[in-house]
């Protein structure tokens, strides 16, 4: 997801690999671990089409995807883009449009001249890092511990990682995804938090009716995280979901 890592998959990555699915996990260009190159292609379709490059070196021609919020974009534009490698999507909480560029701190990481200035004291704040996660998890005081926020924190506070997210703001196009919706045409299951305040459960809502043959599995008492919040309950309709036999 946007400013994320696969540190938000820890709690299923592994059930899913012991359910006999390889499992890979990745950051995207600019976050996590992964590299930061000054000349990234920072758009949903620049990430999507390095994804597809990573399966290409790994010698992959068609695999499940799951993403999750920003990843959630990246993923259906594969699904759109590049059909022929999707075997079923799992879109959870997924970007679908522009509003997020309304919140407050977005439009700071947008702005061309403060944005430069300001934007890396905002990212590298710890602080400021712990209140965003208590916005995005409904039962924060179940999943929000000190060594997950410094966990979260360490890659925030690299030039790199900072570098890419006001590059990322400044590219963001995801209209696209809403739009094209219906042109989705492999089987989708979509995840959502009943309580999700960073993407509404209305905008799962109206992929569900857009996209043909979708499931819209809702977690009630949940954020914008899941996996995070319900990672066994989470688990078992992904694997039952990819497992199943479509129509």
């Amino acid at each position: 997801g946007f400013a994320s890592s696969t540190l938000v998959w820890s709690k299923v990555f592994l059930r899913l690999a012991e359910a006999g699915f390889r499992v890979i996990a990745l950051d995207m260009l600019g976050y996590g671990y992964s590299a930061k190159p000054k000349k990234g292609k920072y758009t949903i379709a620049g990430q999507a089409k390095v994804v597809t490059g990573l399966l290409d070196c790994l010698g992959i021609p068609r695999a499940f995807f799951v993403g999750s919020s920003y990843g959630g974009a990246v993923a259906a534009t594969i699904a759109l883009d590049y059909p022929d490698r999707v075997e079923k999507l799992v879109l959870v909480g997924t970007v679908n449009n522009n509003r997020p560029l309304a919140f407050k701190l977005m439009r700071v990481f947008g702005s061309p001249v403060v944005g430069d200035v300001v934007s890396p004291l905002l990212i590298g704040s710890r602080r400021l890092l712990r209140h965003r996660m208590k916005r995005v998890y409904d039962r924060h005081a179940w999943v929000l511990d000190e060594r997950r926020v410094d966990a979260r924190h360490l890659p925030l506070r690299a030039a790199g990682t900072q570098r890419a997210i006001i590059r990322t703001v400044r590219g963001w196009n995801a209209e696209r995804i809403s739009r094209d919706a219906h042109l989705i045409s492999q089987p989708t299951l979509l995840l959502w938090g009943e309580n999700d305040r960073e993407i509404p459960l209305a905008d799962g809502e109206r992929l569900h009716a857009e996209i043909p043959g979708s499931r819209l599995v809702v977690f009630l008492k949940c954020g914008h995280l899941p996996h995070e919040e319900y990672p066994e309950a989470f688990t078992n309709v992904v694997i039952d979901f990819c497992k199943a036999k479509s129509a």
